[in-house]
């Protein structure tokens, strides 16, 4: 009959700490609503640390969102995405061939740099490019001779 009565006891204490767990979520809930109302721009986190710094009262992050979840609390602070200044993928109109008349070799240079690291060593890299008109060109492909610079059909150099 011993046995009976230890199993009643431990049935009944267990209740009580649910009971008591129980109560104090409930505590913990209205808590977290009254700092939520004083303060709606912030999140569980924020909330929990505020909590902890105005009355001592240590509890987890996981817990306190399980009390904010519980109670429907979210932040009502203002989330945007970031985007960089500027049109993207804007295309840059031609300037240099709108209105440069270029009639003979070495008239129009163009040039572009880059500077890059590679293994600790600083690199600056140019490229020159030579804009020659399309009748200086035109010919040339016309006569049979190929791009790669080896003898054309004919048997000259290109």
């Amino acid at each position: 009959m011993g046995g009976g009565f230890a199993a009643r006891l431990m049935i009944s204490t267990i209740d009580h700490v649910i009971a008591s767990r129980t109560l104090q979520l409930v505590e913990n809930i209205s808590l977290f609503r009254s700092y939520h109302l004083k303060y709606p721009s912030h999140g569980y986190r924020w909330l929990n640390a505020k909590i902890r710094l105005d009355t001592g009262l240590v509890l987890s992050d996981p817990y306190a969102h399980k009390c904010c979840k519980a109670a429907g609390i979210k932040s009502k602070a203002k989330h945007y995405n970031y985007r960089k200044p500027g049109v993207p993928d804007r295309i840059f109109p031609n300037l240099l061939l709108s209105e440069i008349n270029v009639d003979g070799p070495l008239q129009c240079i163009v040039s572009d740099m880059t500077a890059f690291y590679v293994k600790g060593i600083y690199y600056e890299l140019t490229l020159y490019i030579i804009l020659l008109p399309s009748s200086m060109i035109t010919p040339h492909f016309i006569s049979g001779c190929s791009t790669s610079g080896v003898r054309s059909s004919k048997g000259r150099l290109c």
